[in-house]
């Protein structure tokens, strides 16, 4: 989720993020979600992101960090009465005592430890 406030604008954790608050223009600010299309269609409806109450699904693909291993994160958006609350999983690419990780050109990718 990012948060614009003026010209500043603000890339969130996923990790703490549990509730956001709904607000309307006359706050002036926007916050978006990155949230999945599968039918590659705009969606229709009211409350965006959970568009008609439908929750909205998202995926991060985070590998910023050199000490860590890449991760996939699974995220929910839902909608309450005057707020988004948001769930989420995180699959790590390489977990217990892998030394690195290789990624290849077809997207696959391999976990490497050294015994």
């Amino acid at each position: 989720m990012a948060w614009q406030n003026g010209s500043t604008c603000t890339n969130f954790d996923y990790y703490v993020m549990g509730t956001v608050s709904q607000t309307n223009s006359t706050a002036k600010s926007i916050v978006a979600f990155k949230v999945n299309n599968p039918n590659d269609e705009c969606p229709i409806g009211s409350s965006a992101p959970t568009f008609n109450n439908t929750n909205a699904t998202g995926t991060l693909y985070i590998d910023d960090d050199p000490n860590y291993f890449p991760v996939y994160v699974y995220y929910t958006i839902y909608s309450t009465a005057s707020s988004w609350k948001i769930s989420y999983n995180v699959n790590g690419s390489c977990v217990g005592g892998f030394q690195d990780y290789v990624q290849h050109s077809d997207g696959t990718a391999l976990c490497v430890a050294v015994s």
